[in-house]
């Protein structure tokens, strides 16, 4: 058995930890009381930094003379992280949608990017290809993407900041003309 472990790389737990022989051995004989070990607990060799404890467990009575052999294992899962990024997909500004200019720029974009589609397709998904890639292409050329702006921490205290400026100077002048 142990050679067959060893061809196919997998470790028998039981020879790794170091236990008195009561707790080391899986059966007793009846009569001789004489232990031998003869249920191991086999796993893969890159497991076995996973296996924390492996004995016999000599208070369970299960009416045999084998003994309930326990192995405690300890499983770090880690996350695959993947390569391949996914590309984010870049959103319309509509917030200048509202204003009537902007509106009337997006309709003369839509018509004339209607005026250069041509029906020569057999398949609704090729027809939307011909319709949406256009239409879309010349909406975005004219109101253009958002831009991610991360919030400035100073915004929400500017007048404080600017108070606080404004004292330290007129503390600084105030020194500067009374050198005393």
């Amino acid at each position: 058995m142990f050679w067959l472990c060893t061809e196919f790389e997998l470790a028998i737990t039981n020879t790794y930890f170091q236990y008195l022989d009561n707790h080391y051995n899986s059966w007793e004989h009846p009569r001789s009381k004489r232990r031998r070990v003869l249920e191991y607990v086999i796993t893969r060799r890159k497991n076995l930094k996973d296996a924390k404890n492996t004995r016999a467990m000599r208070g369970s009575d299960c009416q045999t003379d084998h003994y309930l052999i326990k192995t405690t294992f300890k499983f770090s899962i880690k996350h695959v992280y993947s390569r391949a990024t996914t590309k984010r997909k870049r959103r319309l500004d509509t917030s200048k949608v509202g204003k009537r200019k902007w509106q009337d720029r997006v309709q003369l974009a839509i018509n004339s990017a209607l005026e250069q589609v041509t029906d020569d397709s057999d398949s609704p998904e090729q027809m939307w290809d011909y319709f949406s890639r256009p239409v879309f292409s010349s909406v975005a050329e004219v109101l253009g993407y958002t831009r991610k702006r991360n919030a400035d921490w100073f915004i929400e205290n500017d007048q404080e900041i600017i108070d606080v400026i404004n004292e330290r100077n007129q503390a600084l002048q105030s020194k500067l003309s009374n050198p005393t």
